[in-house]
């Protein structure tokens, strides 16, 4: 409130306490004439209509003595009433006008002495009309008008004593009134004076206070201070001066604080400073982590700093570098990376899953931290911030502060946190480029030496290591010997169960013969299924011999490949320093042609290296190159073994034979070349070729007028996965013009179980063409019947083995008959192979197979020679002692090998 206000107010409390007594004097007058008028209208007037009221009692007294002399008129008789209700009247306004207990006594006495009385009176002057009338005795109505006059003459008495009490009342009170108004009047002054003392001090009090602040803001004391109370001009000069003091004490705290956060950033400035020069100094990683903790920690004056790694694998950062003063329990932390765990939820685990800062300038205050609030108050820190470090976009660790102050991380000072931790993730990158730079140069070392699947050494380091070899045994006269392994039909298992189960293969057989040889003995890989071991201090080629059938032992034991249990072969060739030769080339040539010999002659074997299989090694190689040339050369021919129909007696088919025209060798049997163009790839042009020309020769006979006949040609394992056997089909068919239907393929078990959905696929796709399909050598391989009933067959082909022993062999005779009652049962045509004796065809015909083929019918002959037979309606045995002389040879020459019929 302002001071001229209370001034005013003052003034006119003044002038209302003066009108206020003058007020209460009026009123004290007003009460006094009060009290006389109340006097003079209550008991005055109460006593007056009492006396009159007793006044017309007398009248009415004797106005009824008169009435006991003569009979009363009627007109005195009507005043007597009158009289009776005047009194009444005059009662009843004794009573309006007093309001005493005593006089209402006194009032109620009279009017029921005055009733009895008039009752009396007036049953005397109105008796009734007829019967008998009771006159009461005079001195009965003389008793009661007594006492009527009795009552109200001590009604008369009881008001004027009550109006003499009153009065005496007024007096006193008037008395008092003028008592009151003195002793107000004197109150009043005394107040006044109060008043105006309190005043003066409530004007002087703020005024003294207000010197007293300006005092202590010119002296810099912002400390204590003054509680303003006031509303008036003086109280907002208080309050002026306690915000200009709230002010001055924030600026100076601001220009504090800003000091002391100038101050701070210019030690983390030095810090960052510190910091780079510790990334340019620093040659490790523990290295530039401590000198990174000690410069943040001597700058910023944390209370501790660490940097936690991640772990591979693990939930839980690894602290990698702690300093300051409470280094040590910083060491000993446990921090997590997983909100899991409760010590995840912390300002380290929550930057490594955010990847980015995250600030606590109350660390106590925030229950999300809880779980580190002990250590926390242990350590002295109050605040904290912890910043992520990143190497390529990934979280790899933390850098942690902690502080003794709260609210010290500014943005300005999170910033130079953040700069200082994006020049460690700088430098871990730096060292990351430069780990993974010397382990690539590391791998391509490793891999110039090494095999990159098996890890084994490969053929530039077994090269070295055989050479290295060499000239130690060399000085030393000490033998070795060198084991050149290759896995038996590993083509196969990688085609079939692909090139993963393959891989998994190489890798099983590493670790195999790793763990199957001496520590001082070298395994290495030369490539695809071919591995080289070098057994040195070998005394005896026996020795050599043993190792290399244990390995043999171990390699065959059976494994599991892509859902399927495999036993896998292998072939080992063996040459032994120094007799077998003298350098690196000698040696593996020997052991390589002793493998390959190994592996002709059955496989799964081991083979000693000789001059005869370097007699072979080299036929070997003019063959494939002779082989190579064979088709260009014209050099390959068809010879045709014809089929008979058992019952007819009827040629109704031939199956084409390669045979090769060698220029030097004169003609070579199939045993000779089909392996080398089945293992060189040339099959498939062979093959090719063979259809192509057996299709043609067909159709030729046709033209010279010959029936037609089935054609039957044998497809290769190679030939069968090719990619390009239908359109070689389609081709052979579209450039020969013959009818499909007179095409047989002819496949073999093991061909179309290596994999049975692309076979039963390729198969119906053939069948489509309608082209006729063949089963060969049935009973040799390991179809199920369940398998062998979705393929799209028309012929099975007994194999020869099952015949050679016809009749004789009840082994035979039962599985003989079996392929036929089975074949029959399925509506299949069967074919016999390799029927040589007149017992034989007796036999096939007794149990109704419906074709035979073999020497008995006829040896494959040229197609100049197939036309003849094909005239006779009926062949007849041909004479066996003419071809005694090459039926040892040509049986062996008709077997089967590599799916080619031979």
């Amino acid at each position: 409130m302002s001071i001229r206000y209370k001034f005013f107010g003052m003034f006119s409390v003044v002038i209302a306490i003066a009108c206020a007594l003058a007020l209460y004097g009026i009123c004290s007058v007003s009460v006094i004439g009060s009290y006389a008028i109340r006097l003079y209208d209550g008991p005055f007037q109460a006593v007056n209509h009492a006396r009159s009221a007793h006044a017309e009692l007398n009248e009415a007294r004797r106005l009824m003595q008169s009435s006991l002399v003569d009979r009363m008129p009627r007109d005195s008789i009507a005043k007597f009433e009158r009289i009776l209700a005047s009194i009444a009247d005059e009662l009843e306004v004794v009573r309006e006008r007093v309001d005493d207990r005593t006089v209402s006594l006194a009032l109620q006495r009279a009017e029921s002495r005055l009733r009895d009385w008039s009752e009396t009176e007036i049953s005397i002057l109105k008796p009734p009309s007829g019967g008998l009338t009771m006159v009461p005795i005079s001195f009965s109505i003389r008793q009661k008008e007594d006492a009527a006059a009795a009552a109200l003459d001590d009604l008369v008495e009881t008001v004027a004593a009550y109006g003499f009490n009153f009065r005496m009342a007024a007096e006193a009170s008037v008395a008092s009134t003028t008592a009151n108004m003195f002793a107000l009047a004197t109150s009043v002054t005394f107040i006044s004076l109060i008043v105006a003392a309190v005043f003066a001090y409530s004007m002087t009090k703020p005024i003294s206070a207000a010197m007293q602040v300006a005092g202590r803001v010119a002296a810099g004391n912002f400390v204590d201070r003054i509680e303003v109370r006031r509303r008036d001009e003086l109280g907002q000069l208080l309050r002026s001066l306690a915000v200009m003091q709230t002010r001055l004490e924030m600026r100076s705290d601001e220009d504090h604080a800003l000091m002391a956060s100038k101050e701070r950033l210019t030690r983390m400035l030095a810090a960052l400073s510190a910091t780079n020069e510790a990334i340019v100094r620093a040659k490790t990683r523990t290295e530039l982590f401590e000198l990174t903790c000690d410069a943040a920690v001597n700058g910023a004056q944390f209370t501790w700093t660490t940097i936690a790694l991640a772990e591979p694998g693990s939930d839980f950062l690894r602290i990698v570098a702690a300093s300051g003063p409470r280094a040590e329990t910083a060491r000993s932390l446990k921090v997590a990376v997983s909100p899991a765990y409760p010590e995840g939820r912390g300002l380290t685990g929550t930057a490594f899953r955010t990847k980015q800062p995250c600030i606590s300038n109350n660390y106590l205050a925030d229950q999300e931290r809880s779980a580190f609030h002990d250590i926390v108050r242990r350590t002295g820190s109050k605040s904290g911030a912890a910043l992520p470090l990143l190497s390529r976009g990934h979280a790899v660790g933390v850098l942690l502060f902690m502080a003794a102050e709260e609210g010290i991380f500014t943005s300005e000072f999170v910033e130079l946190l953040e700069r200082l931790a994006t020049n460690i993730s700088f430098a871990l990158e730096n060292f990351d480029r430069t780990d993974e730079k010397a382990m690539a140069e590391e791998r391509i070392k490793y891999l110039a030496t090494h095999d990159s699947l098996t890890d084994l050494p490969n053929r530039a380091m077994f090269s070295q290591l055989l050479n290295h070899s060499v000239e130690v045994a060399e000085r030393q006269q000490r033998p070795f010997a060198l084991l050149f392994i290759d896995l038996d039909r590993f083509k196969i298992i990688n085609d079939s169960l692909g090139h993963a189960a393959g891989d998994a293969l190489l890798v099983e057989m590493a670790k195999r013969l790793r763990g199957g040889l001496r520590a001082n003995d070298v395994v290495a890989r030369l490539g695809g299924d071919e591995f080289v071991i070098l057994l040195n201090d070998v005394a005896e080629q026996q020795h050599a011999a043993t190792v290399a059938h244990h390995l043999l032992s171990i390699i065959s034991e059976p494994l599991e490949l892509g859902g399927h249990e495999c036993r896998v072969t292998a072939s080992i060739g063996v040459a032994i320093f120094p007799k077998d030769g003298n350098d690196e080339r000698d040696l593996m040539m020997k052991a390589d042609s002793a493998m390959y010999l190994a592996k002709q002659e059955g496989k799964n074997d081991v083979r000693h290296c000789s001059d005869e299989i370097k007699t072979q090694s080299v036929d070997r190689l003019m063959m494939e190159a002779g082989l190579r040339r064979a088709l260009d050369r014209n050099e390959l021919c068809l010879h045709y073994q014809p089929k008979l129909d058992i019952a007819t007696g009827r040629v109704v088919g031939v199956e084409a034979l390669l045979r090769w025209l060698h220029p030097d060798f004169g003609l070579l049997p199939p045993l000779r070349f089909i392996p080398l163009a089945e293992e060189t790839g040339l099959i498939v042009p062979i093959g090719r070729w063979i259809m192509q020309t057996a299709c043609a020769q067909n159709v030729a006979w046709q033209r010279e007028g010959l029936p037609p006949i089935s054609m039957a040609i044998n497809v290769s394992p190679r030939q069968f996965s090719d990619e390009n056997l239908l359109r070689d089909i389609d081709d052979a068919l579209a450039a020969s013009g013959m009818e499909p239907q007179l095409l047989q393929i002819e496949v073999t078990e093991s061909m179309v179980m290596l994999n049975i959905e692309r076979a039963v696929h390729l198969l119906d796709s053939i069948q489509s063409r309608g082209v006729r399909l063949a089963i060969d050598d049935f009973g040799t391989g390991y179809s199920s019947m369940s398998a062998l009933k979705r393929f799209p067959i028309d012929t099975i082909k007994i194999d020869r083995s099952f015949v050679r022993e016809l009749p004789h062999n009840p082994e035979d005779r039962a599985i003989a008959r079996a392929i036929i009652n089975m074949g029959k049962a399925l509506g299949l045509t069967i074919v016999a192979e390799g029927v040589e004796t007149i017992e034989q065809k007796e036999f096939l015909r007794e149990h109704a197979c419906d074709e035979i083929q073999g020497f008995l019918i006829s040896k494959p002959v040229p197609p100049e020679n197939v036309t003849a037979q094909l005239l006779l309606p009926t062949l007849a045995s041909p004479d066996l002692q003419m071809q005694c002389t090459d039926s040892l040879s040509d049986t062996r020459a008709c077997a089967v090998l590599a799916g080619f019929k031979l």
